[in-house]
């Protein structure tokens, strides 16, 4: 079946009927297109660079956006893909009304096609409304473009959230490294001080958890083995210096003699004084 839409404001279709009207699918005209792809190895061209959808993708693209097809994948995979696609003063108006969905085609890096790999089940609840749309055209049943409009909004919601959480956790990965990193340089700035999870929490504004899960998460020691680690450094360059032994203890942060002598012989496998007349005899 060959659908001529191009004169209606929102156009849904499979991947099929729209490679009959566009056969090398260069979609730089105005429209927007978002397409679902159950193909498991259809691939395109798109400014300069090849690019390879597999089935459960979704592709994104935003007005005058060249692309050329240069595999087509299995050809009856075609049906079961949606090409969903819409002029630019359509969705200037869309997001008019709706400013919230506007996001879903700001890409990152300021690119004008963006390819989404969801979960297998995210995958599923997206197409399913795309082909209910699809359906409704095929039908036309009564009311079929208000239904229409409705799964259209509904596709954008779900691809907007989407979008958002994925952002989100990013961010909060990226937030996550960058607090790591603050508070590892904290440390080394400041281990001859008392250093505790809680002041740690009061300084960073996190939970006393969340900086002991990030500590064996990222660093593979806990937050009190690696303020001991940075002490000890610290102490053993002292000491190979020549520096008094009982003195560096301190200065190092260890609250008395014996704790330190405790912790540097354990990592070290020998005493201080031992490695201090090593260093002088090497």
């Amino acid at each position: 079946m060959k659908m001529d839409q191009r004169n209606e404001e929102l156009c849904v279709c499979t991947l099929e009927e729209f490679l009959l009207e566009d056969e090398n699918m260069e979609t730089c005209s105005e429209r927007y297109l978002l397409l679902f792809s159950k193909c498991s190895d259809f691939s395109f061209m798109h400014d300069h660079q090849f690019i390879s959808l597999e089935e459960g993708d979704i592709l994104l693209t935003k007005a005058s956006t060249d692309i050329k097809v240069s595999s087509f994948g299995e050809i009856e995979k075609w049906k079961a893909s949606i090409v969903v696609y819409f002029k630019e003063n359509f969705w200037r108006s869309f997001v008019y009304r709706y400013p919230e969905l506007k996001e879903v085609f700001e890409f990152p890096d300021g690119e004008n096609c963006y390819v989404l790999r969801t979960p297998s089940a995210t995958w599923q609840g997206l197409h399913s409304v795309a082909f209910m749309m699809y359906s409704e055209k095929v039908q036309h049943n009564i009311c079929c473009s208000p239904a229409i409009e409705a799964l259209f909004i509904s596709t954008l919601v779900h691809l907007n959230r989407t979008l958002y959480y994925r952002k989100l956790k990013t961010v909060e990965k990226k937030d996550s490294v960058q607090l790591m990193k603050d508070m590892i340089n904290y440390i080394q700035e400041h281990y001859v001080e008392d250093l505790s999870l809680q002041r740690m929490s009061e300084i960073f504004s996190v939970s006393k958890s969340k900086i002991t899960h990030l500590f064996k998460e990222k660093h593979n020691l806990t937050f009190y083995q690696t303020v001991l680690q940075q002490r000890l450094v610290h102490a053993k360059n002292a000491i190979l210096l020549g520096r008094n032994i009982s003195e560096v203890a301190y200065e190092s942060g260890f609250s008395d003699y014996a704790t330190f002598y405790k912790a540097f012989v354990k990592t070290f496998k020998m005493s201080p004084k031992a490695m201090q007349m090593k260093s002088r005899t090497s």
